[in-house]
């Protein structure tokens, strides 16, 4: 008669509670039952495992060596059947997201794709700042991160490209620019720069300035504003002091902004690539789980998430509707 996984499992539980009491309530079994396993195990290895006294229990030198092995052979059978669930589509279980500040309206089409496609996942998502997930990540407490900007290459992370946000200015109404109903980047060139400390989020704090054009020699002057529950309710207050120009994400669309602020396209329009991120090294499932993600990405060509502006001469202010924003990228 050779070991089955049911052996191996009893014999783990035991060595880790010290306890058949608790391994049989963490098993589901009577003790009784946990003990016949136990006992058919020392058959098949022919030597005991455990030694049990009325007060406790505790391994044997062939016990120690059978721990190990059975420990790396139950990982194994789980994560066989992980990949073959995986094959045929399915997933299940808890994956843990973190997303960026003013992401999750973003994802909303996304997530709910996902969802239905892989009913028995539970999704747990959390946001955070930027280097806070990105640690979390590389911790393994993550599965995948969300956010504004691809990580750098020394971090070990790999990403790709979820989908294309298109950037606004946030002026205030009372701006030379305001009146204008698309601004060209040249325009902005000697506008002060209102933005999120660098420390909250360094990626996505220089993405800005790399897509307005801003290299390292640029002098514009930055103005780093404490950040709020929203980096978009940090920037706004700001901006609406008169102080500078704020580039803010899409979901600042459908917010109600202050009367004294108004949203305008740049032209040509500013498309940043919210990006998807996971470790270089994560495991089979978390490979999975990417890449499900990326398959419940909006893709459909009539779907709402993919119109872009019905025209480049179009404003959003605070009395607009907001218009569909995101375009995936293919």
């Amino acid at each position: 008669m050779d070991a089955e996984l049911r052996h191996l499992r009893s014999f783990v539980m035991v060595a880790e509670e010290l306890s058949f009491t608790r391994a049989a309530n963490r098993l589901h079994i009577t003790q009784q039952s946990l003990s016949a396993t136990i006992k058919q195990l020392e058959t098949i290895v022919g030597g005991q495992l455990l030694i049990r006294t009325t007060r406790a229990v505790r391994l044997t030198e062939a016990g120690d060596v059978l721990l190990t092995r059975a420990r790396e052979a139950l990982s194994a059978a789980d994560d066989a059947v992980s990949r073959t669930r995986a094959a045929l589509g399915r997933l299940e279980g808890r994956v843990s997201g973190g997303l960026a500040l003013d992401l999750a309206p973003l994802l909303n089409s996304t997530l709910d794709r996902f969802q239905d496609h892989h009913p028995a996942v539970q999704l747990a998502l959390s946001t955070g700042l930027e280097v806070q997930l990105f640690d979390e990540l590389s911790l393994g407490r993550l599965d995948f991160v969300v956010n504004w900007a691809p990580p750098p290459p020394e971090l070990g992370l790999d990403h790709t490209a979820l989908m294309a946000a298109e950037a606004f200015v946030l002026i205030n109404a009372d701006h030379r620019l305001a009146s204008s109903s698309a601004i060209e980047r040249a325009d902005l060139d000697h506008e002060p720069l209102i933005i999120f400390p660098r420390w909250v989020a360094p990626y996505s704090y220089a993405n800005i300035l790399r897509l307005l054009g801003d290299g390292p020699t640029a002098r514009r002057e930055v103005i780093e504003v404490p950040l709020l529950d929203s980096g978009v309710d940090a920037i706004a207050r700001a901006v609406a002091t008169g102080t500078g120009i704020g580039v803010v994400g899409p979901t600042a669309a459908a917010r109600d902004l202050d009367r004294d602020l108004v949203l305008r396209h740049l032209t040509p329009p500013l498309l940043s690539p919210v990006e998807l991120v996971w470790r270089t090294d994560g495991s089979h499932r978390t490979r999975a789980v990417v890449d499900a993600l990326l398959a419940s990405r909006p893709g459909a060509p009539d779907d709402p998430a993919l119109r872009r502006f019905a025209s480049d001469g179009e404003s959003t202010s605070h009395t607009g509707s907001p218009p569909a924003i995101i375009s995936a990228l293919r």
